[in-house]
């Protein structure tokens, strides 16, 4: 296996890449390459086109890098696609999140943020916050009962019938409380 630099313009991205990549990711990436360097070159067919770091390749172009580190794979065009799915739907798993919190808890708040996880599961963790608590054996809210929070009414009701709405609406077709809809 041989890694090579490349000019970030002789990369071509794969036009029916499966796997979107918003802004918020594509920065996480990018400050991810630069506090951790290249873990993964940005793999390529024969010609330049992407088959596995589209991600990166855009974190690369937000970080206004001339040259990209790459891995050129001599496959099939079949190959290719296979490998492309493959490697974004593998890699999909139930995370466990007590060890996932415990991982975080040790980290500066820094390094949290270049995880990807929320910093809130270390800020806001709690134990109890998995558990269901229990349900009241008899139910205090029944159907039809309306209640208002604030400018705002709410109904226990069926919004597929028309009544429940009619209720609800005081007869009107905007709320009778603050003027706006439901």
């Amino acid at each position: 296996m041989q890694i090579t630099n490349r000019k970030i313009e002789e990369i071509t991205p794969y036009g029916r890449n499966a796997k979107k990549h918003n802004d918020k990711q594509v920065v996480q990436i990018s400050e991810s390459i630069k506090t951790f360097g290249w873990g993964q070159p940005i793999v390529v067919d024969k010609d330049g086109v992407i088959i596995v770091g589209h991600g990166r390749f855009l974190a690369a172009h937000f970080l206004g890098l001339k040259e990209v580190p790459t891995l050129t794979l001599d496959i099939t065009e079949d190959q290719a696609k296979a490998y492309r799915l493959a490697d974004n739907k593998l890699n999909e798993s139930e995370w466990d999140m007590q060890l996932v919190i415990a991982e975080l808890k040790e980290l500066t708040m820094e390094m949290v943020d270049l995880t990807g996880f929320d910093r809130k599961l270390v800020l806001n963790s709690n134990d109890q916050d998995d558990q269901t608590p229990d349900l009241p054996v008899t139910a205090k809210t029944k159907l039809g009962d309306i209640y208002q929070l604030g400018n705002h009414i709410i109904i226990c009701g069926d919004s597929t019938k028309p009544e429940d709405y009619i209720k609800l609406m005081g007869g009107g077709k905007s709320c009778p409380h603050c003027g706006g809809l439901p």
